[in-house]
């Protein structure tokens, strides 16, 4: 419009810092525009003289007076236009007290249109989401007429580029500034579940944790907007912009929530915990009271304010409609549906690699010879994984929370693209694509060939018929480096930096080294490819799935497969467990009844109860927690499976002790430190044993810990005398001969390594049978059993085993904080 700042009552340090007012002809019509401005708000004001770049002294004169005094000196106008930042009681006020002005155009509401005394006063959309465009029919210096437009600010209207250039530094400040990334204000501050977490008992986990219980809810939320929420501000670059972040993601704002510039892909997007709190105590223990089932409007205000969504109230309903997820089955489409259904659409299938990744050429060799065999029934998209010197889109998230392998990590280069193995990869990465460009039927077969012989591209290409000189040209050129710039953006927008990392139809396929699973994941699509005739019906009971039903797969990953439906069953899961244990987890059990049992139905028993003692007596309960499943069991699709999993006693059934990691004895014994039962014939003792020596070294705490052999092998029976002679140097013999383990370092047996710690085996006495007896017998009265082997008892009371193995560390933290911060500030090696 031409109109340069202007303002006429703001004043710094004594002196009116620009123009009161200005005028614009335009047509012949002359439109006066003046600036004022309203009084801040005292804590902005304190938060302005906290920084020491901001000029402090400012004084803000009486906003009538001062647009009076600019309308007299601009003269004769046909138009007066405030540009105002006065609360809008305040601009009532003005327009009644001076009536030259026509229009008012305010910063502080966001209501359209108020004619008040012959004047309009505007409101401007928040944030700058729209544009207001006013139609003046002005008749002898009078607006006659008027009519109040709204532009969004959309995509289509294009970027200044001055003005992209001072975002795009401001976004690159915040980028690398944590100081400006924590700035952000949390929400949902208050509620009673994120008040747990801000005092340090509770915390965020995550989606996919809630996925291990409400397998069919989570499918239904992955089809919300709530679901890609993050991505939004991925493609608009604004995902460490901390006043958008907060509603763009989990739990921002608290310690165990999402924090920009932090791998924690695991939070974003608006996930279950936003919605219904966070869900550390409720997967410690499934339990109704320790979660939010219903969330409240109130509570989806904190994000969709009146800024956000100011028409809210109207359209609750229906946004509510939106993100309803009650697990009716909007699952992704299995096998059995599709070829029930006959699917439809062409398979989308997006391989994502690096060149030179041994993982992804590994893929490539697993999947690519069956997808050349489906053509053009398939579309397949070759994509790599690098960054662009200077490109701001190579920003997504880089945190690889899957469980099978691939590479990733910092990219290095010298040129103008950087990937994880160097230039070599990078210029192989735009050889293919040049290949693909100018010989798309031979591409294929060039990588599975130059996989073979990495260094032998020439050979082979001039071998397939391409003019490697052509395709040099092309390397070093900027056609080349164009190819690559534009190929590489799809992985970053999506955030994907693992090679490789398969996609069907925007689904990651995990197993990506499996035909099979590919294979499946493509039939889900279209049953009418022709991989799909050879596929058995089911590979497991999941490719069974139908909504009301129980899927069992009859004869699994063979061709006489098929998927057998079953009514479900409604049986009750009675749960004793004790309030006070912190490590009496039950999510593990919980999840995986779910799973199969969809009908189940828990109830949690406190020990201490007159109810939990009668559950306790009755069925011969020694540790908590326990479970008790009732006879309905016994008639459910899957009993036969389970049925050598569980004990019938009485009316019920009690899963056996091996089904729950940790568990805490009831007459537990009064023991301090960790007792581990190990027997050495067993590949997972000998990493327990490890585990446990470095640990307890690194801390200086060996005292903590008693090892007891109670295998019957040569080894088992060598360190049980080793111990009674000399413990540090049994410890010493004990931790060579597990790391020589994990090694696979034949050389270093039982006997070498007791021989390199200055044991004289051939000095060992006979009296092992007694000195085994007396380690059974410990076990026993710490709660164990011989075929739970190997596990951990900590304090005499807590046993540890299978999957709890592996976070015995954390369990022992648990129990103990003293030790966790005396532990931590101990200098380990």
């Amino acid at each position: 419009a031409g109109v340069d700042f202007v303002n006429a009552n703001v004043y710094v340090a004594g002196d009116s810092f620009v123009p009161a007012a200005q005028v614009v002809v335009r047509e012949g019509v002359r439109v006066g525009f003046v600036g004022v401005g309203g009084a801040l708000p005292h804590q902005d004001v304190q938060a302005m003289e906290q920084k020491a770049h901001v000029v402090a002294d400012i004084e803000i004169r009486d906003a009538i007076q001062s647009v009076e005094a600019a309308i007299e000196k601009m003269g004769d106008v046909d138009v007066v236009v405030v540009l105002s930042d006065l609360d809008r009681e305040d601009e009532v006020t003005l327009v009644q007290a001076v009536s030259q002005v026509d229009v008012v155009i305010g910063t502080r509401t966001n209501k359209r249109v108020t004619p008040v005394a012959g004047a309009l006063l505007l409101g401007t959309e928040p944030q700058g989401k729209s544009v207001g465009y006013v139609v003046l029919d002005v008749v002898e210096q009078k607006v006659v007429k008027h009519r109040v437009l709204s532009a969004f600010v959309t995509e289509t209207i294009g970027e200044d580029p001055t003005v992209k250039k001072l975002i795009d530094g401001f976004y690159t400040r915040v980028a690398e500034s944590p100081e400006l990334q924590m700035t952000g204000t949390p929400r949902f501050v208050g509620y009673d579940l994120e008040k747990q977490v801000a005092s340090g008992h509770n915390g965020y986990m995550g989606a996919q944790v809630c996925a291990g219980c409400h397998v069919a809810e989570h499918a239904d939320w992955k089809t919300t907007p709530h679901a890609h929420a993050f991505r939004r501000l991925l493609q608009q670059q604004k995902h460490v912009q901390p006043d958008c972040v907060p509603c763009h993601t989990t739990g921002f704002g608290f310690e165990t929530g999402f924090r920009i510039g932090r791998d924690h892909e695991s939070l974003t997007n608006v996930q279950c915990e936003v919605c219904h709190g966070p869900g550390g105590q409720h997967v410690r223990r499934p339990e109704k009271r320790n979660i939010r089932r219903t969330p409240t409007p109130d509570l989806c205000q904190q994000c969709h304010d009146a800024d956000q969504t100011p028409d809210f109230a109207q359209h609750f309903p229906e946004m509510l409609a939106e993100i309803t997820h009650h697990g009716q089955g909007q699952k992704k489409p299995t096998l059995q549906t599709a070829l029930e259904t006959g699917g439809g659409g062409k398979p989308l299938v997006e391989l994502f690699v690096m060149a030179d990744c041994p993982y992804g050429k590994r893929a490539e060799e697993a999947l690519v010879p069956m997808l050349q065999k489906l053509g053009d029934q398939i579309d397949l998209r070759l994509y790599f994984i690098a960054d662009e010197v200077g490109v701001d889109d190579v920003v997504a998230p880089s945190a690889n929370t899957r469980r099978a392998p691939g590479c990733s990590g910092t990219t290095t280069g010298t040129g103008r693209f950087r990937s994880l193995h160097g230039d070599a990869e990078v210029e192989e990465g735009i050889r293919q694509l040049v290949i693909e460009k100018l010989y798309p039927d031979q591409l294929w077969n060039y990588i599975l060939g130059r996989n073979e012989q990495v260094d032998a591209w020439r050979d082979l290409a001039v071998e397939l018929g391409m003019d490697v000189v052509q395709i040099d040209a092309m390397v070093g050129g900027d056609e080349g480096a164009l190819l690559f710039s534009n190929n590489i953006r799809r992985a970053n927008l999506l955030g994907i930096h693992a090679s490789p990392t398969v996609l069907v139809n925007g689904q990651e396929v995990e197993a990506f080294y499996d035909t099979g699973a590919l294979a499946q994941a493509i039939c889900a699509t279209d049953s009418k490819v022709d991989v799909c005739s050879e596929l058995p019906v089911c590979r497991s009971d999941a490719d069974c799935a139908v909504p009301g039903k129980i899927g069992v797969c009859v004869h699994a990953n063979t061709p006489q497969a098929k998927c057998e439906m079953h009514d479900p069953i409604s049986f009750r899961v009675q749960v004793l467990n004790d309030s006070t244990c912190v490590v009496c987890e039950t999510y593990p059990f919980v999840r995986s009844t779910l799973a199969l049992f969809p009908s189940v139905s828990f109830e949690t028993v406190e020990i201490q109860s007159p109810e939990g003692q009668v559950l306790k007596d009755r069925y011969g309960l020694d540790r908590v927690p326990s479970f008790v499943l009732d006879a309905a069991f016994e008639k459910s699709a899957r009993f036969d499976r389970f049925q050598r999993t569980v004990t019938r006693v009485g009316d019920g059934f009690v899963p056996d002790m091996r089904m729950t990691a940790v568990t805490k004895i009831l007459a537990g014994s009064d023991v301090q430190g960790l007792d581990g039962f190990i027997d050495l014939a067993h590949p997972t003792s000998v990493v327990l044993v490890e585990r446990l020596l470095r640990w307890m070294r690194e801390v200086n705490a060996m005292d903590r810990l008693r090892l007891h052999f109670v295998g019957q092998g040569a080894g088992d029976r060598l360190f049980r005398q080793a111990f009674l002679k000399d413990t540090q140097r049994a410890w010493d013999a004990l931790l060579a001969y597990a790391w020589g383990q994990q090694q696979r370092r034949s050389d270093l047996s039982v006997e070498i390594c007791l021989r390199q710690a200055g044991f004289d085996v051939s000095e060992f006495g006979a009296l092992d049978d007694l000195i085994l007896a007396q380690q059974l017998e410990q076990m026993r009265r710490l709660g164990g059993r011989r075929d739970l082997v190997p596990f951990v008892v900590l304090d005499g009371q807590v046993v540890v085993s299978g999957a709890g193995l592996a976070r015995v560390e954390t369990i022992f933290y648990q129990m103990h904080p003293e030790f966790a911060k005396k532990d931590r500030n101990v200098d380990r090696p």
